[in-house]
């Protein structure tokens, strides 16, 4: 056994032990409060009038009292009811407040809203009616537990006169323990709650210093290659003079992998908390920048205030925009690809997209990782988006809101 294992059987035999401990309290109080109660009298004297009656409220108070006393166990998951049970249980017959009182500790423990409000009353009007009226001014001196204490041996079915401190003193300690008790539980839970965000928190830390890391090895190594290929481009479209599409296949191989190096850096500055800016005003010569080759691009972009536009915002646009082209580009190559960008601010910008594809493209696109990023590119911000193909074509549609300033 590890451990975590032993610790955690600890911990559970020792709530099971605390559980035990106060069914054990809360059934000899109960008891001691039927045995001293007037019923409990007139059960006894066979020829009053009420014995039955006094008989079967004993009973009743007794099949209660095993009730409750087995409800202890569920005390956490179910505090309020726990404690108003206990306490009308306990007004209404002789069973005493012990279980209100333990239900409210749990209560104070474990709920933060109106219901520790509602038990602490009901809790009080309990106390203050069982353990001050009822006992301690009781008609009958042997219902008394308090009186039965402090009778005087000589005349032990005297009354004894109590100061009005007395109650008072009974009542506030009655509530000050389960009180006390609630509130230790609580600071303790809170305690073992910021124990775990802490450690959360180091496991998070650890996890973004490893990723922070790997990207630093992958802007490294991809960097080192992406260098090597801007400059062998370079040097291809130098010697290749006499073949101009050879030289703008190579120019454009060049540009791609200069692109290539700005969004290293830009996925970099992102892990380590950096905000990079995009402008929505750069859109059309990125969207040109995107296209490779022969990829055939109609596009249409018409943004008002595009340079006000949120970071965020500009920065999901151009990451679903960017992802358009290249899933078009490799499930449907050769084809033309249709591209709107619109909106402003208060009207939210609209992408659409759509190109005809083949089957088999059709269905690649669609279980893609690409669509995914979109979706929750789009997701994130409270936009809507729709992917999927109508008819020979594949579309792509998303609608982001733009609040205006």
């Amino acid at each position: 056994m590890s451990d975590k294992q032993r610790r955690s059987w600890l911990k559970k035999a020792l709530r099971w032990v605390r559980t035990v401990l106060l069914m054990a309290l809360a059934l000899l109080s109960g008891l001691m409060e039927i045995v001293y109660s007037e019923n409990a009298q007139i059960t006894s004297d066979p020829e009053h009038p009420e014995t039955a009656a006094g008989m079967l409220i004993s009973l009743v108070s007794l099949l209660v009292l095993l009730v409750l006393t087995v409800g202890v166990i569920f005390r956490a998951r179910y505090p309020l009811a726990l404690t108003l049970v206990g306490a009308v249980a306990g007004i209404v017959l002789p069973l005493g407040p012990v279980f209100a009182l333990i239900g409210l500790a749990d209560l104070i423990a474990y709920r933060r809203d109106k219901r520790v409000v509602i038990g602490g009353v009901a809790v009080a009007l309990a106390v203050v009616v069982v353990s001050a009226i009822t006992d301690i001014y009781g008609s009958d001196y042997g219902a008394s537990i308090v009186q039965t204490f402090l009778a005087n041996s000589d005349t032990p079915d005297s009354r004894v006169e109590l100061p009005f401190i007395v109650p008072l003193f009974v009542v506030v300690i009655s509530l000050a323990v389960p009180i006390g008790i609630g509130i230790l539980m609580r600071m303790r839970g809170s305690e073992q709650e910021a124990r775990r965000s802490r450690d959360e928190i180091d496991v998070e830390l650890t996890r973004s210093q490893e990723r922070e890391r790997i990207a630093h090895e992958i802007h490294d190594v991809l960097g080192h290659r992406l260098s090597l290929l801007s400059l062998q481009a370079g040097a291809l479209r130098n010697q290749a003079n006499d073949y101009p599409e050879l030289v703008e296949s190579a120019e454009a191989i060049r540009a791609n992998a200069a692109q290539s190096m700005d969004d290293l850096r830009l996925l970099l500055n992102v892990i380590q908390g950096e905000s990079t800016p995009v402008s929505l005003g750069q859109l059309s010569e990125i969207i040109q920048s995107s296209a490779v080759g022969n990829q055939q691009v109609n596009l249409t972009v018409y943004l008002q205030d595009a340079e006000r536009a949120p970071a965020d915002l500009s920065r999901a646009v151009v990451r679903i925009v960017q992802e358009v082209i290249t899933n078009a580009r490799k499930h449907a190559p050769g084809t033309a690809l249709r591209l709107s960008v619109t909106g402003a601010p208060g009207n939210g910008i609209s992408i659409h997209a759509a190109n005809v594809v083949a089957e088999r493209g059709a269905e690649q696109a669609a279980t893609g990782r690409g669509l995914t990023g979109m979706h929750e590119r789009v997701r994130v911000l409270g936009g809507d988006f729709r992917a999927g193909r109508v008819g020979n074509e594949f579309r792509v549609e998303a609608n982001l809101p733009w609040v205006a300033g």
